[in-house]
């Protein structure tokens, strides 16, 4: 029987039962998982310990209501995911998760080549921050910039998705070349979308 089957079959056995000797099956088995995943996501903020601990106890969660709708380890992996967003978030409101991002752009932000808008790069300061707040602070800061200037969030949307000046030049302002006004548009756009993110901070 795979370590998949074996889990849904103790996850319903505890679920239905609540017999201890299924759980300690389920933390056996998930072990090897829980500890990895804490090691991925450590970083100097969140430690090690502090996450295996808490994805231990997601385990408990995600098989006290098991019906087997999904099999355990997905729905296990979905209640993890979101704990651990859930405390990055803690720690961000408590000023000691640094995730605001740095600018950088290929060439200094100071000139611009006519083949390249130089690449939006939203730096974090581990991986951690690379790979939760990419999918979802760094969203959040984009389409908030747009709410602001439709069209300065377009021109920051596009650079962050690795479009040429040409291009930009071409959806933005409808000119064939990316000539002054289609530059001063974009150095307009970087320059208040630094100012966005301070006042994010």
């Amino acid at each position: 029987m795979k370590d998949r089957d074996k889990l849904d079959g103790y996850a319903l056995e505890f679920a239905r039962t609540g017999d201890g000797h299924a759980f300690e099956e389920l933390l056996r088995i998930m072990d090897p998982i829980l500890k990895y995943e804490a090691r991925k996501r450590e970083n100097e903020y969140i430690h090690y310990d502090e996450l295996y601990l808490m994805f231990q106890e997601t385990v408990w969660e995600a098989a006290l209501d098991f019906n087997g709708e999904k099999t355990f380890i997905q729905r296990c992996m979905h209640i993890m995911y979101r704990k651990f967003i859930d405390l990055c978030r803690h720690y961000r409101a408590q000023k000691r998760f640094p995730i605001k991002p740095l600018i950088y752009l290929a060439n200094d932000g100071n000139e611009e080549t006519e083949s390249s808008a130089s690449p939006l790069w939203l730096v974090e300061n581990s991986a951690v921050e690379q790979t939760v707040e990419e999918n979802l602070y760094i969203k959040e800061l984009l389409d908030g910039f747009a709410r602001t200037n439709e069209q300065q969030g377009k021109i920051i949307k596009l650079i962050h998705f690795g479009c040429t000046n040409k291009e930009i030049a071409s959806i933005v302002f409808g000119e064939n070349e990316y000539g002054d006004r289609p530059r001063k548009g974009v150095q307009r756009a970087k320059q208040k979308f630094k100012e966005y993110l301070d006042n994010a901070a």
